[in-house]
């Protein structure tokens, strides 16, 4: 992998991991794309969870060794966090999202009791287009996972949406399947919102033990 630094994600780089982050989700997310989101009322919609999660100190960037240019970026929260009380622009429109995310974790709760301070969430990552394939989503994963296990954490939950984070966390790094969807099944308001989303077949919560 090219020369790569990992550091927490701090005020000097949230404005950059945000364009970054939000850029990857409205363009390239199969969810989100079916929803024809546009970038500018995703990024209304998206900006005050996103600033909130990095404000609680526990979000990871990944930059260039020399330049400290951001290439990539880990955005994680206790999954306990009390959900965002304020209103988000937009929100009606990427509710489906939501509720698709509340039902897999609702499915991955029945087996499983969580306390706040005993799993974190990874909520979003991205790797700028230049940097993909050099291993550094993968990297970002164990890092993140090395600093919950030292800050006391008992699990690491992924909401995996991409072939290929699928592939790393479950087949490269062993985290567990715990529960999944069909998206394009998924019923919502009386219609599937997601039906034409068919790669990936599923989506994923998976879970790794510290």
């Amino acid at each position: 992998m090219t020369d790569i630094e990992i550091q927490p994600l701090d005020a000097s780089l949230a404005e950059a991991a945000f364009d970054l982050a939000s850029r990857n989700f409205a363009t390239q997310s199969a969810l989100h794309v079916a929803l024809d989101a546009r970038l500018d009322d995703y990024r209304a919609y998206l900006r005050p969870t996103f600033f909130d999660d990095v404000n609680d100190g526990l979000s990871l960037a990944a930059t260039q060794a020399g330049t400290g240019d951001l290439v990539g970026v880990l955005i994680v929260r206790d999954f306990r966090k009390q959900r965002f009380a304020g209103h988000l622009p937009f929100q009606q429109l990427y509710d489906p999202v939501t509720a698709l995310f509340q039902t897999l974790e609702a499915d991955y709760l029945q087996d499983r009791h969580l306390k706040t301070g005993e799993a974190l969430l990874v909520d979003m990552a991205a790797v700028v287009p230049s940097h993909t394939g050099l291993g550094i989503y993968q990297t970002l994963r164990r890092e993140i996972s090395s600093r919950a296990r030292s800050a006391g954490y008992k699990y690491i939950i992924g909401e995996l949406t991409t072939a290929a984070t699928q592939h790393v966390v479950v087949a490269k790094l062993g985290h567990r399947t715990c529960a999944t969807i069909v998206p394009s099944d998924f019923v919502h308001a009386g219609r599937r919102p997601f039906a034409s989303v068919t790669d990936p077949p599923t989506i994923l919560l998976t879970e790794e033990t510290l």
